[in-house]
């Protein structure tokens, strides 16, 4: 049974519980997970880019307010902390960036593993459906293995 959660930027997330097709190793069911991979990857990006755009304005206010509080003549030890904050949230502005360009790799590499696959099985699918067509049976996937 599939549940949807909602993470921080209201994106919903599919957690379906995929334990029937687990042991499917058909060319079908494969191309799906890689298509699965390849949407959920690219969903994952573009959620932790809104995330490090979001981070980045952060970090920019943080350093604006540090400003007006050094012009307003506050204790040092408060801008120097406003500061640090800034410096730290563009820290992780920087780190959320390179974890979408880590999951867009991911989508670009689930995608490539798709097309790579279809390329190698496809002609051998469709033969054989053609031949299931006509009435001719086909061994189970993996019978050649046992």
């Amino acid at each position: 049974m599939a549940e949807a959660e909602n993470d921080s930027t209201g994106a919903e997330l599919e957690l379906a519980d995929r334990s029937a097709d687990r042991d499917d190793l058909s060319f079908l069911t494969l191309a799906a997970r890689f298509t699965r991979l390849a949407a959920g990857a690219l969903r994952l990006s573009e959620a932790v880019a809104a995330g490090q755009r979001r981070a980045a304005r952060n970090a920019e206010a943080s350093h604006q307010l540090a400003d007006l509080m050094a012009q307003a003549e506050v204790d040092p030890r408060h801008v120097a902390a406003m500061r640090e904050i800034a410096s730290q949230q563009q820290v992780t502005a920087e780190a959320t960036g390179d974890m979408a360009g880590a999951a867009t790799d991911l989508a670009s590499d689930a995608d490539a593993a798709d097309s790579a696959h279809r390329a190698e099985y496809q002609d051998l699918y469709d033969e054989g459906q053609a031949m299931a067509a006509k009435g001719i049976t086909q061994p189970k996937p993996g019978w050649f293995a046992t």
